[in-house]
């Protein structure tokens, strides 16, 4: 499930640039190609899932602006045929530096109740098999 949108993309960078960046076939388009995207959403989606698992449940409840606008950077990138410009990689460098710390611990998105952290994996889980000794057992 893609965490940002085409709208959000349009909003973000505009129009004229999805359209130089995904319109490249001849005859061209005139348009944003829709197909191309979705598929860079669908990919920059994928990468912050794969540090996001580590600590918070997924999919999630509600899609924080910090995840959004590390989606939207890297799909710029993704988006990028014919070399990436300066900003467009730095700005996929930081949004891939923020996800780093996300799953490192060292940053937390904020979410609602429904969206809750997963259990740490370097701490010891604990069952148990309910009580030996209580009011009720002689001994």
């Amino acid at each position: 499930m893609p965490y940002a949108t085409q709208s959000d993309l349009v909003d973000k960078f505009g129009e004229l640039e999805l359209t130089q960046l995904t319109d490249f076939d001849t005859p061209a388009q005139g348009g944003i190609v829709a197909s191309r995207v979705d598929a860079a959403l669908e990919r920059a989606s994928g990468v912050v899932d794969s540090y996001l698992a580590a600590r918070y449940q997924l999919p999630l409840a509600e899609v924080p602006p910090a995840i959004q606008g590390a989606v939207l950077d890297l799909a710029r990138f993704y988006l990028c045929r014919d070399g990436v410009p300066e900003d467009v990689g730095a700005a996929a460098d930081r949004a891939l530096r923020y996800l780093r710390d996300v799953a490192d611990g060292r940053a937390a998105l904020a979410l609602a109740a429904g969206g809750t952290a997963a259990a740490d994996p370097a701490l010891p889980a604990v069952e148990s098999g309910g009580a030996v000794f209580g009011r009720s057992s002689r001994w």
